[in-house]
């Protein structure tokens, strides 16, 4: 979230997807997780990523990370390498070393801080000692995710990985089975649009190849809900088809051209070379020597 948006965060519009669950759910929930949705509420998203990574070190019953892109796992990793000694104060303390957390109550574990501190975090085993019971870390993997991925799973060697299917907060839309990504076909009622005639048919009509998005009737009461993801056809499991995520539909436009994110990959795959690798394509709107631009972030 930009800092300039922060600041506008109030409990009474705090973005929590658990606030769409029942009762019952938004308590299991709760319980459940290691992270308060409050840590939203910090004055800095640098507060908020140490608050998290704190939270996280503290909970010795950690038994899986689910995270959707591998790079923000990656870099709560990171935090916990940076701030090991930190986070070890903090631990034994039982009192946050900045100011801008003195809301939230400081999570205190003498057992986790010992644990923290004596491990040599560059050792990818070193996780698995601080938690234990870690079984299971998911994440997207495909795309422009593969890579990363990749290294998520090589820095914490020894707990298993599994990529994630197409989920939104209103739905699911492929689960992962087999090294495949099949339609969850018990979950909602599902149509497509096919991206070359914007036709909107049913699961039972595609046919391997068709590029879609989805568009999804659900239980809760959300009907023909289109999510702006593009999928391929990959292949069929039995009759139930399995898909490849290819990316977001939304589009940046700073002077006509509607970069999207598959144009984005693309363009970013033909500049690798070996000393160096482009992440991301940066827009900029405002430049006196040049107008509206795009450059390549190594």
């Amino acid at each position: 979230m930009p800092e300039s948006q922060r600041k506008l965060l109030e409990n009474s519009n705090l973005n929590d997807d658990s606030a769409l669950l029942n009762f019952s759910k938004r308590i299991l929930s709760k319980v459940t997780q290691s992270v308060p949705t409050d840590i939203a509420l910090a004055e800095s998203a640098d507060d908020a990523m140490f608050a998290t990574a704190v939270f996280l070190v503290a909970d010795k019953n950690l038994g899986m990370i689910s995270v959707w892109s591998p790079t923000f796992a990656l870099q709560l990793l990171d935090i916990i390498e940076q701030y090991q000694e930190e986070i070890v104060t903090v631990l034994k303390t039982g009192q946050w070393s900045r100011q801008g957390l003195n809301y939230l109550p400081a999570p205190k574990s003498s057992e986790q801080s010992y644990k923290l501190q004596r491990l040599n975090l560059q050792d990818p085993l070193a996780w698995k000692e601080l938690w234990s019971k870690l079984t299971l870390i998911s994440s997207w993997d495909t795309e422009s995710a593969e890579r990363w991925a990749k290294d998520l799973q090589e820095r914490m060697a020894n707990v298993a990985f599994e990529g994630k299917g197409l989920w939104a907060t209103e739905g699911v839309v492929t689960l992962p089975f087999a090294d495949r990504f099949p339609l969850s076909y018990q979950s909602h009622f599902y149509e497509f649009i096919l991206q070359d005639t914007e036709q909107v048919v049913p699961a039972w009509q595609l046919k391997a190849g068709d590029i879609v998005s989805p568009v999804i009737t659900t239980g809760s009461g959300l009907i023909r809900y289109v999510i702006d993801d593009e999928l391929e056809v990959v292949d069929f499991n039995q009759s139930i088809p399995c898909f490849r995520f290819l990316g977001r539909k939304m589009t940046v436009d700073l002077v006509g051209e509607k970069l999207d994110h598959s144009v984005a990959v693309k363009v970013l795959a033909e500049f690798k070379q070996e000393d160096y690798l482009p992440i991301s394509i940066l827009g900029i709107e405002h430049c006196n020597k040049k107008k509206p631009h795009y450059i390549r972030v190594c």
